[in-house]
């Protein structure tokens, strides 16, 4: 039997270990970085993710050619790009050590969206890593791209807690109309398109952004700067089931991880619980042999030891 223990994660996943059957506590961090094409860029994401104590990190706009892993002494590196060239679009995740023994699987769809599955106590969790193409894009880009995440959500158990994260470039304002799904508190005044999108994808599936319902300060919402660094859009988010909404405790940008990247790390805080993987194997008791039972020295030898 395997014991429970709580892990602190950061989409960016955070852990601290603790044997019992307390709350865990995930931070969960994602951003876009400039790109990984650059030798070493790897590297230095992921010792920049290791002081900001993340289990899980997932990124987009990875931008490298086909799919795979990478497999290091202190992490693991899911990716999914494109099958043609390099340089465009692709997700991932990047995972440090602690937290590899509770991932049921990944799985990709395309350059534009990945998945990752957790064990858990009572529910698994499925992390979805989304990329949308920029705003300028055609109508016909934009909704191909909320058809191919309802195909993945679709696919996921329905007893599942579902986390949805990623540059969605959606900007989402204060209307009355999409407050059930948004909260109060979004950055913007008016949602865009891509907003629209979204909120219409999260009402269908019974979903809440839940990055838009905490009460930071404006430099704790922003999770974009233009480059003349004169303006803030809140456009990347993070959506996770109605019903479970209380499992996510806090969403937030973070400033200081140098990241080179004009994208902030969103940090999500999530309290639950996943399994301690015991490696102790089970000690099987031996079986009597019934034959034996009609041997009456076995049997008195047997009533002596017993």
């Amino acid at each position: 039997m395997g014991h429970w223990r709580t892990l602190p994660l950061s989409l960016t996943f955070l852990t601290s270990v603790n044997w019992g059957f307390l709350h865990l506590r995930i931070h969960c961090n994602h951003f876009n970085p400039p790109t990984l094409l650059k030798p070493g860029k790897l590297q230095e994401q992921e010792e920049e993710i290791t002081k900001t104590q993340t289990e899980i990190l997932a990124l987009q706009e990875v931008r490298w050619l086909g799919k795979g892993q990478i497999n290091k002494k202190d992490y693991l590196f899911y990716y999914s790009g494109t099958k043609e060239e390099t340089g465009q679009a692709g997700t991932g995740f990047l995972l440090m050590k602690k937290i590899q023994k509770y991932i049921i699987n990944f799985e990709l769809h395309n350059e534009h969206l990945c998945k990752l599955r957790i064990k858990g106590k009572y529910n698994n969790k499925t992390l979805i890593n989304a990329y949308t193409p920029t705003e300028d894009k055609t109508e016909e880009i934009k909704e191909q791209l909320y058809d191919d995440l309802q195909y993945m959500v679709d696919k996921v158990p329905k007893s599942d807690l579902i986390i949805i994260l990623g540059v969605v470039n959606a900007k989402l304002g204060k209307e009355s109309a999409h407050q059930k799904i948004t909260g109060k508190y979004t950055l913007h005044e008016e949602t865009n398109r891509y907003g629209e999108l979204l909120c219409d994808f999260a009402a269908a599936n019974n979903m809440i952004v839940r990055s838009t319902q905490f009460q930071h300060e404006q430099i704790h919402k922003g999770t974009w700067r233009s480059p003349d660094h004169n303006s803030i859009n809140q456009n990347d988010h993070v959506l996770v089931n109605r019903n479970k909404k209380e499992a996510i405790e806090d969403v937030r940008s973070l400033r200081g991880a140098s990241i080179d990247s004009d994208h902030y790390l969103l940090k999500t805080t999530l309290k639950q619980k996943l399994p301690n993987i015991s490696k102790n194997k089970l000690i099987q008791s031996a079986k009597w042999n019934k034959v034996n039972l009609h041997n009456l020295s076995k049997l008195k030898q047997y009533r002596t030891k017993n």
